[in-house]
């Protein structure tokens, strides 16, 4: 293959992802109200990914989301955490309830040990603030693993999950 054609081929899942993202902007009306819709508006920002990325959805009162910011990047099986960037985040958009998503480029939609511990950590945070971690997504292919609905999973990692998030959702 020469160096045009690879370069193309290197493109196309940039090119993909613009297009997801373009067409979810349509999906950022009205409050979200489900994992999945969560999961709708932010998988494209993950398509042809080949290194964990962290986002941050940032939600009003009213729970529509008023901006998708990026966190981070990491390497093909992890990603630092900045949760003084994500407070930053959450104090610049004035949001109210935040959904955290990160990919697993390795295809294993399972949270990591990391993934419990940030994600405890990240709430205290956050409801310290009066703000809300509402889920966090872990996205793999056209799969995801919703912490907030883990506890309907019987996976023995995820039953340390339970009741870290509200339980009225």
């Amino acid at each position: 293959v020469g160096e045009n054609i690879s370069f193309f081929l290197n493109v196309i899942p940039q090119i993909c992802r613009r297009y997801m993202l373009s067409r979810s902007k349509d999906r950022l009306s009205g409050a979200v109200m489900s994992s999945d819709h969560a999961h709708e508006i932010l998988a494209p920002y993950f398509i042809g990914r080949t290194v964990e990325m962290l986002y941050l959805l940032c939600l009003n009162g009213l729970g529509e989301p008023i901006d998708c910011v990026y966190i981070s990047q990491g390497s093909a099986n992890a990603t630092s955490i900045n949760i003084r960037k994500i407070v930053q985040v959450v104090i610049e958009t004035n949001a109210t309830a935040v959904v955290l998503c990160h990919n697993h480029p390795d295809g294993i939609a399972r949270p990591s040990q990391q993934d419990i511990i940030l994600t405890r950590n990240l709430s205290a945070v956050l409801e310290a603030m009066n703000v809300v971690l509402l889920d966090h997504l872990i996205v793999v292919d056209g799969d995801f693993v919703s912490f907030h609905d883990s506890d309907e999973k019987e996976e023995p990692d995820v039953e340390d999950m339970k009741n870290i998030f509200f339980d009225d959702l």
